[in-house]
């Protein structure tokens, strides 16, 4: 089975960011984001996410690697609000039913002039999410929604068991 540690960046770390200029062009520089696995057969994926503190439960995907080492290469999101703490999470899941994840809290962003993303934009926030259990009567019907904000256009898809259910691509599930 196998187990996972973020090894990058350190919990309570404060993360500097700085650009570089190629050709004229201004790009912010990125942070590496590195989980180490041990155990099983070395076939796994990790994927990583994130958390802000001033959106409890709402997670923000950062990418998915499958080779080692397990890392994404991150850089704020221009909304980011100025001394936010975040919780980087991993998950390995080796494709064999065993899933195990670990997280880092208390992560800052130093702050900087340099830039980040699209002035203006923001990263979709849920504004109203379904139940996290229902009880049913048998034939009841049950319709989930969810409400969300940010730059659109937004895109929705409905999960289960960790697949995506083909055409459930509304606000609402019946």
């Amino acid at each position: 089975m196998p187990q996972i540690a973020l090894v990058k960046p350190a919990a309570g770390a404060t993360l500097a960011f700085s650009q570089r200029e190629p050709d004229g062009q201004i790009f912010p520089t990125r942070q590496e984001i590195r989980a180490e696995v041990t155990g099983g057969d070395g076939y796994a994926e990790v994927t990583f996410a994130l958390q802000r503190a001033s959106r409890p439960g709402q997670l923000e995907l950062l990418g998915t690697d499958d080779t080692p080492p397990y890392r994404v290469f991150w850089r704020p999101t221009a909304d980011l609000a100025p001394g936010d703490e975040l919780t980087f999470i991993a998950t390995v899941n080796d494709l064999r039913w065993h899933v195990v994840s670990t997280q880092i809290e208390r992560v800052k962003v130093a702050p900087t002039a340099t830039a980040f993303g699209i002035r203006g934009a923001t990263v979709p926030a849920i504004t109203a999410a379904p139940p996290a259990a229902a009880s049913l009567r048998v034939g009841e019907l049950l319709t989930l929604t969810v409400a969300a904000e940010g730059t659109g256009p937004l895109e929705y898809q409905w999960l289960r068991d960790d697949a995506e259910i083909p055409g459930a691509t509304d606000a609402a599930l019946a």
